[in-house]
């Protein structure tokens, strides 16, 4: 797991030194590609297209600008313009970050690059001593890295001289540097990793010359030097004359070359002083020598620092309760911390399998609506192409009924003008069937009048004919019987009939009477047949 990450405090404990930091010829050999899912970038293409586009420069500029950068580092070194570089380099970036630190809106090559140019930077701040307070900065710098590339051993290595030199946290910087000197072994580098176990053993072995406070505590109150008495070579000092009050080192360095300088004379000075008094019981002290102004002096100032004593240790209590109360709160930090790690590598995990299952919704749900489209598209090709063909026959029937009404309306007008034509004839005919009935009953009113007139002829032929039966019939006897021949002639009837014919034949009047009825019977049949002929037809 991942080590506490702890609150910066201020003032530093022990000064890095330049061995301490490990040149690191490939950086980009310690960041391994993390797979960070875009978001739900391929919800809506038509709207992301300038997005990415303008994304695709953005990164090629700040690519352009960490390869500037870095050929100034390796052909430079560290230095204040390397770092620039740097910084300049990664505010290119900063428009994909929304304004913020969310490096979760970066893509994967885009994350790999702004890791690499912090590791740089991480790098060059701690080599620069020149910098304040530069370990939290630099502490902040690899746990970004550490974040998304856990096992970056060059990442570790300088988390763990953070801790060690800037907060003074030497367990947990040793623990750190194990772990990175692990990583570095694991991934092949064994070099690096014997060259840092080497280094770690000559920063652990080496012991403090002498104990210094945080700054906290020397702004809280006095800080605690050891007491310097004189040594029994030297003269005792005439009256008047005072012990030098102790030197107060401005910062650390200086209170550590003031405490490797008095070295001696302090373990001295502690063996003469109050701290290393006997005991009465096992050892009789000396009696006290007479006061003099000079021991009284002292004593004052033994009693004033006595009382600087208590009160600094009671106010080092009071920091350590404060320091326990700290670092319970710094585990419950550490656990929450551990606790949204997992929760975050969940939600990543979680991220991922929805990225995939809408990967393979669209993926199908694409095939699905192409295998519709052409289903659609068949059937839509094939609808028209019946639509069409039963619009061209349509087309057809509708010509051939507009033919045939056609035909239909010419042939109506041709009957109409026929059946015109028919009715006037029909009107003319009937005139002159009229008229010609109306002859027609003339000639036979005529006729009958005629047939009147031949009764009288008719009694004429009687009589005629009984005279000829008359004058045979006395031509033939003896004498004339004028009776027998006014019986002959009364009796016409009696006469046959071929006598009769032959009679009425010979007659001239006879035969016109039988022309002129012939005539009227072929008049009268002719008549009829024109009234009633058409309709028997």
């Amino acid at each position: 797991a991942q080590g506490p990450i702890d609150e910066p405090t201020r003032g530093a404990r022990r000064p890095c030194s330049a061995r301490s930091l490990i040149w690191i010829p490939s950086l980009s050999r310690g960041l391994r590609r993390q797979s960070l899912m875009n978001s739900f970038s391929k919800i809506c293409v038509d709207d992301l297209v300038d997005e990415d586009d303008e994304r695709q420069a953005i990164f090629k500029k700040a690519n352009t600008r960490y390869g500037v950068a870095e050929n100034s580092y390796f052909s430079n070194g560290s230095n204040q313009e390397a770092l620039r570089s740097f910084k300049e380099a990664e505010s290119v970036l900063l428009p994909l970050l929304e304004g913020g630190n969310n490096l979760t809106l970066l893509r994967a090559p885009e994350l790999e690059l702004l890791l690499k140019g912090r590791l740089h930077q991480a790098v060059i701040t701690a080599q620069l001593e020149e910098i304040p307070n530069r370990w939290p900065r630099v502490k902040s710098l690899v746990q970004d890295v550490l974040q998304f590339d856990f096992g970056n051993c060059h990442a570790r290595w300088v988390r763990g001289l953070s801790l060690l030199h800037g907060f003074g946290k030497r367990s947990d910087a040793k623990d750190e540097m194990r772990r990175a000197i692990e990583c570095a072994r694991s991934g092949g580098k064994g070099d690096e990793a014997d060259q840092w176990e080497a280094e770690m053993r000559k920063l652990f072995s080496e012991a403090e010359p002498v104990p210094t406070v945080p700054a906290e505590t020397a702004q809280s109150g006095p800080v605690l030097q050891p007491i310097v008495e004189p040594t029994p070579t030297s003269a005792t000092p005439t009256e008047g004359e005072r012990l030098p009050a102790p030197a107060r080192p401005a910062n650390a360095r200086a209170r550590r070359e003031s405490g490797s300088r008095t070295e001696g004379s302090t373990m001295l000075a502690m063996k003469k002083g109050f701290l290393s008094r006997t005991n009465r019981s096992s050892k009789e002290l000396p009696p006290d020598p007479p006061a003099s102004p000079v021991n009284s002096l002292r004593d004052a100032e033994h009693e004033e620092i006595l009382r600087k004593v208590a009160e600094n240790r009671s106010l080092l209590d009071q920091q350590q309760t404060q320091e326990q109360e700290l670092q319970r709160r710094l585990e419950s930090l550490q656990i929450q911390a551990q606790q949204l790690r997992e929760t975050r590598r969940r939600e990543v995990a979680w991220q991922q399998q929805v990225v995939s299952k809408v990967v393979e919704v669209e993926s199908e749900f694409e095939g699905r609506c192409t295998g519709l489209l052409n289903d659609r598209k068949k059937s839509s090709q094939e609808y028209l192409a019946s639509v069409h063909g039963s619009v061209s026959e349509t087309k057809k029937r509708l010509q051939f009924i507009q033919s045939w009404g056609d035909s239909g309306q010419k042939m109506l007008n041709e009957l109409l003008s026929d059946v015109q034509t028919v009715r006037e004839l029909y009107e003319v005919e009937a005139k002159g069937r009229e008229e010609t009935t109306t002859e027609q009953v003339q000639q036979v009113s005529e006729v009958t009048e005629q047939l009147g007139d031949v009764n009288g002829y008719v009694e004429l032929l009687r009589a005629r004919v009984r005279l000829l039966r008359g004058a045979d019939s006395f031509y033939k006897g003896d004498g004339f019987d004028a009776q027998h021949f006014a019986d002959i002639a009364a009796d016409f009837s009696v006469l046959p009939i071929a006598t009769k014919f032959w009679a009425f034949f010979d007659d001239a009047f006879v035969l016109r009477f039988v022309a002129f009825g012939l005539t009227a019977g072929m008049m009268l049949g002719l008549g009829v047949c024109v009234e009633f002929g058409p309709s028997f037809l």
